[in-house]
């Protein structure tokens, strides 16, 4: 499938700021590709249309200290679309300076601050306008593209292409926050088919859910399972159920990282302790110990989900003894928390589990820690 940009202009064609981003969207536009749809509003009437019919995966705003640019982000925060933000020079110091107390701070108070904060990236026209960002600390996810339509220095098509770059590299980002519902299950599916290695195991719901994922959706869970290096394991699934996804170039893996991703990247690495079957309830306590560590560190990942799920499927356990130990320890929540989790990731059913799966605040923390 093709990547959907939704770009937004505000601004009147009669203001010398509304030609010039006119100017540069029709550039745009002319050099846009075959595997780009690409669209484009004007009003926020056209834009709420465009969002309905067609569904874009990234939205494009422009120019600053326009009010229906906040209300774009607003929209755009609330249907979970990603935006990029290309001030056009309008957030130079001495456009900010201009009318400040009157014109410029009551914005930046309430709107135009937000808008910066909540773009996924900020595009600047050159190096000096991205130290201008930079210096207003307002967002650290800054890219630089020269603008063709004023400069000589890049052609239409090293634009394109770079542009194209960027709005991949935002939607590579976290993807897993952007996958579909139908495709978060898929995902789970294959965790739980490479665990089980048995096709009978898996029902008939579940291989339809799988089956029916589409094209673009198998290039996310392609990058999420890059990403969080259960590469192998998304493909041992693959294979059991015989799909054939996409294969993915690993230059084209491009992201913006979380702050904890270096520490997270290191402890993903490795199992935190020795993973087999048949664990018994110390084993078992001794991982949840683990895990919860992990979490207060910040460096839990997926594959450190897919390791206790596996642990708990072919575990020879004690039920009862490890629900008594566990209430004792006063970590019921927390273990219930857990499993609602590895249910959700792993597919991991009820039957194996000691306790069964609540959303507690720990819940929400593992959600807010993984991808």
């Amino acid at each position: 499938m093709n990547m959907r940009i939704l770009h937004f202009n505000p601004f009147d064609d009669k203001t010398s700021v509304g030609q010039s981003i006119s100017t540069y969207i029709s550039m745009l536009q002319a050099n846009v590709g075959n595997d780009v749809d690409m669209e484009i509003a004007t009003s926020l009437k056209d834009l709420k249309k465009s969002i309905y019919n067609h569904s874009p995966e990234l939205l494009h705003l422009y120019g600053a200290w326009n009010w229906k640019n906040g209300m774009a982000s607003l929209l755009a925060t609330k249907k979970n679309i990603r935006y990029v933000y290309t001030p056009y020079g309008q957030l130079d110091p001495w456009v900010i300076h201009q009318h400040y107390i009157k014109h410029k701070l009551p914005r930046i108070i309430l709107y135009q601050k937000k808008i910066v904060q909540r773009a996924y990236a900020v595009i600047a026209s050159g190096n000096i306008e991205k130290e201008k960002l930079q210096e207003l600390n307002w967002n650290t996810h800054l890219e630089v593209l020269f603008n063709p339509c004023i400069t000589s220095s890049i052609t239409h098509e090293e634009f394109y292409k770079k542009l194209k770059t960027i709005y991949q590299k935002v939607l590579n980002s976290r993807v897993r926050q952007i996958m579909k519902e139908s495709t978060k299950q898929a995902l789970s599916i294959l965790i739980k088919a490479s665990q089980i290695d048995d096709i009978r195991w898996i029902n008939e719901q579940e291989k339809s859910i799988v089956r029916e994922t589409g094209g673009n959706e198998w290039n996310k869970i392609a990058v999420y399972a890059m990403q969080e290096q259960i590469a192998d394991t998304i493909t041992k699934g693959c294979n059991l159920l015989c799909i054939h996804p996409p294969v993915m170039d690993a230059n084209q893996l491009t992201c913006y990282s979380p702050q904890d991703s270096s520490k997270k990247s290191v402890a993903a690495k490795r199992s935190i302790l020795q993973i087999k079957k048949g664990a018994n309830n110390q084993e078992i306590a001794e991982y949840f110990r683990a895990i919860l560590e992990l979490i207060k560190n910040k460096q839990i990942s997926v594959r450190h989900l897919i390791d206790f799920s596996y642990l708990l499927r072919f575990a020879s356990m004690e039920e009862d003894k490890l629900l008594q130990d566990i209430e004792e320890q006063k970590q019921k929540k927390k273990f219930q928390g857990l499993m609602y989790i590895l249910a959700e990731y792993t597919s991991l059913e009820e039957g194996f589990m000691p306790i069964p799966g609540e959303y507690n605040g720990l819940s929400k923390k593992i959600q807010l820690l993984i991808n």
